[in-house]
């Protein structure tokens, strides 16, 4: 039983270090590594309100740079910022900030033009892009 409880702990452990070291690498990569697409936010999420499945395919996980007008913005202290680009009448991308890196401004106006690099996670009402930093 003690054995069991020592492997236990010891996977507890590894998991939560190898969990710390693949988060700080990902945020690092996107800041340094090349969009594999670059589009405007209209045309991303276009792509999935006409085939959700197929862009899935194409952009889940990916790096995307994404290109457009500011509709709203939400600051949480320090750590959460999210700012919407219009996408359409009704929707938006989503792009969270970065919480672990330090960004140009972390106040956006709603009308401005601004184009971030995130990792795409989906449509979820809007299509979500995470760990963003602002091009």
């Amino acid at each position: 039983m003690k054995k069991l409880l020592l492997y236990g702990f010891l996977l507890l452990v590894f998991g939560t270090a190898l969990w710390w070291v693949l988060s700080q690498k990902s945020s690092e990569a996107i800041q340094s590594t090349k969009a594999e697409f670059t589009m405007e936010a209209g045309r991303l999420y276009h792509e999935f309100l006409a085939n959700e499945a197929e862009a899935n395919e194409m952009y889940l996980n990916k790096i995307i740079r994404v290109s457009g007008e500011v509709v709203d913005f939400s600051a949480e202290g320090k750590q959460k910022a999210v700012v919407w680009l219009s996408a359409n009448d009704r929707h938006a991308i989503k792009c969270t900030l970065d919480p672990r890196k330090e960004h140009r401004r972390r106040v956006f106006q709603k009308g401005g033009l601004v184009t971030f690099k995130g990792t795409c996670t989906g449509l979820s009402g809007d299509v979500e892009l995470v760990n963003c930093v602002e091009e």
